[in-house]
């Protein structure tokens, strides 16, 4: 397995300073626990949201959401600017498109509202780094262009630099190495003291170029202006690279001892990802040394970090490690199992691709997996002949050949296992496939369909004939509203069948959009979602549809007939999760209702049913209704 040589490259902020300063956080939230004004509250919710951007994603979600709130309600608009960008930075992290699109623009609408350069900068900038994250270069050297001509208008040296490091990084990625250089350099002598940063991804350049000697020089640079600034992220990443590039020259021991002081730093900085890398690199690095027990033990450490701190993206890398170390233990047994789960690992990768990047996605897993079925034969070859070696042992006596063939039976029940899991493995992957097909299908043809559809009717509105006919105007705004209705419906069910579950946070936003765009035109009408789930909840795709559906057909009744002026979305969660929609409407009689046929609510019962939920709807005349729900 060659080392990554990028796999340690920063990606440049403008403040550059990651550490979480524990002292200061610990100050932060006990001023929150005394009187202070509403304006100084949301500042703080937010600083702390910024200052756990490196350590607990979690953190972010709630101390954003907190300030977004108060915001809103005191009409407080930079504190909800800074909110809007501090939630987009947290779906970043948790990958989820929609509502990372959502928060980005309005963080860019508002700071643009408001003259505020600072984090119309900034949105632009993280921006740029997530499309990197993505694969759309183009777009995010564009970005990176914009933000350095923001900065050298402005004067901001520091920025520049910045800028020019980012635009390095694209380059970096496209594996076009001269231009990241030639980028990195120029971003350099912008200010005083070259940035420990950038001097690393020079370092890791040149390593990927196989210059080693001009990748050790600016590597070691940048290590030691990390000591001199008291960087230890910069330090820990420069490590990295600088044993990534003794890994690649062959060099075993000297790499093994980079990493290691790499690894000690890490205990002192928060931030896990860069952590289970260097044990993975550790781990990878005793195999090769033939050092299987050591190599299994850091193995195992990365493993149980990733697991503990649910990083995913990394624990492929860490199989493929653990089943080299077991390869060179001789457990070959063992060593395919890892292989196995590694191939899970990347079939799961494949699934949660978007689908702009599927072909791309496909070429690369199809070659991998070709790879994992080498390595898989190469063990059933090294597994056969360790058996050859033992039956021939065993041909002296009867008693030996009595073993030997327990020996083939034993094995040959596992084989059988083993193919019937991977039998089970490749159908959970061709019903996959099959949605994310689907899907594609519904997004290119029937929803463009739709689109064309609603694209008409709205051109009849311009046509003198058609708007002077009553009777037509009211046929033709019924077929909007019903491709309408439909083309939503489409959405959610693409919403669902993209993803193999669906966070409590990403569902609530996706019923805060929902209502937004359906009352956009009440302003009679107002809503509120309160959610006392605190901590990360998930919802099965087909869980999440039903519920939305539920929940459309609830907000659609009560805007038709209940004559309210509020409603309240309730989330909690007891035994079950409790969703109640409330109004303050006219009500109904439940009594002559449960006598009459009335489909929209047997509709309601049925989608809940179907998830194994519950239903039930109360009301008292003059003084609105409720429907409670409960999955």
């Amino acid at each position: 397995m060659r080392p990554k040589l990028c796999l340690a490259a920063l990606m440049l902020f403008f403040s550059l300073s990651s550490s979480s300063q524990p002292a200061y956080i610990d100050s932060l939230e006990n001023v929150l626990k005394t009187d202070i004004p509403d304006t100084s509250r949301i500042n703080i919710l937010n600083e702390l949201a910024e200052k756990y951007r490196y350590s607990n994603p979690e953190k972010i979600y709630q101390y954003s959401h907190s300030a977004r709130a108060k915001a809103l309600t005191k009409a407080f608009a930079p504190g909800l600017t800074r909110s809007m960008y501090n939630l987009a930075i947290y779906y970043e992290t948790y990958r989820s498109e929609d509502s990372l699109q959502y928060y980005f623009e309005k963080s860019l609408h508002l700071s643009d509202s408001l003259g505020d350069k600072k984090y119309h900068t900034l949105t632009m900038n993280s921006r740029g780094l997530y499309l990197i994250s993505k694969r759309r270069f183009e777009e995010a050297v564009n970005i990176f262009y914009d933000v350095l001509r923001s900065h050298e208008e402005a004067g901001n040296p520091y920025g520049e630099m910045a800028a020019l490091n980012n635009i390095g990084l694209v380059f970096m990625e496209l594996h076009q190495y001269a231009k990241a250089i030639s980028n990195f350099k120029k971003a350099l002598p912008k200010i005083p003291e070259p940035h420990p940063v950038v001097l690393n991804n020079i370092g890791s350049c040149y390593g990927s170029l196989s210059r080693y000697d001009s990748a050790e020089y600016f590597v070691t640079w940048g290590i030691e202006r990390a000591r001199a600034t008291n960087n230890l992220h910069a330090e820990a990443n420069g490590l990295h690279i600088l044993g990534t590039v003794y890994e690649s020259a062959d060099d075993y021991n000297r790499a093994l001892e980079t990493f290691l002081t790499a690894e000690k730093i890490r205990e002192k900085v928060p931030g896990t990802a860069m952590q289970i890398a260097d044990l993975t690199n550790i781990s990878n690095i005793y195999a090769k040394l033939k050092n299987p027990s050591k190599g299994i033990e850091y193995g195992n450490r990365a493993l149980k970090l990733a697991e503990d701190d649910q990083v995913d993206y990394k624990i492929e890398n860490i199989y493929e490690a653990l089943a080299l170390n077991y390869v060179a233990a001789g457990n070959f047994q063992r060593a395919t199992e890892l292989y196995r789960k590694w191939g899970v690992e990347k079939d799961s990768s494949y699934a949660k691709a978007q689908s702009e990047a599927l072909a791309e996605m496909q070429t690369k897993y199809e070659t991998e997996k070709k790879e994992q079925e080498i390595q898989i034969r190469d063990l059933q070859l090294a597994e056969q002949a360790l058996l050859i070696q033992q039956k021939n042992l065993q041909l002296y006596a009867f008693i030996g050949g009595v073993v030997v063939l327990l020996i083939l039976l034993y094995l040959g029940y596992n084989r059988l296992k083993l193919q019937r899991r991977v039998q089970q493995l490749e159908l959970v992957q061709k019903i996959q496939s099959e949605r994310e097909r689907i899907s594609s299908d519904l997004h290119d043809h029937v929803g463009a369909q739709l689109t064309s559809i609603l694209s008409g009717l709205q051109i009849t509105d311009q046509i003198e004939g058609f708007r002077k006919d009553e009777e037509v105007q009211k046929i033709v705004s019924s077929l909007k509203a019903d491709a309408q209705d439909t083309l939503t419906s489409l959405r959610d069910s693409i919403w669902s069948l993209h993803q193999s579950e669906i966070t409590l946070a990403d569902f609530v936003d996706h019923v805060e959009r929902y209502l937004s765009s359906t009352l956009k035109y009440r302003p009679d009408l107002s809503f509120e979602i309160i959610n006392h789930i605190a901590y990360p909840y998930k919802l099965a795709p087909r869980e999440a549809l039903n519920i939305t559906r539920v929940v459309q057909e609830s907000i659609q009744n009560i805007t038709k007939h209940s004559q309210a002026r509020r409603i309240i979305l309730d989330l909690s969660l007891k035994d079950s999760l409790v969703i109640r929609i409330s109004d303050d409407g006219v009500g109904f009689d439940t009594e002559a209702m449960a006598k009459g046929e009335h489909y929209g609510i047997e509709n309601m019962k049925r989608r809940m049913e179907e998830i194994g939920g519950g239903f039930s709807i109360s009301s008292v005349k003059d003084q609105g209704s409720t429907i409670s729900l409960t999955v």
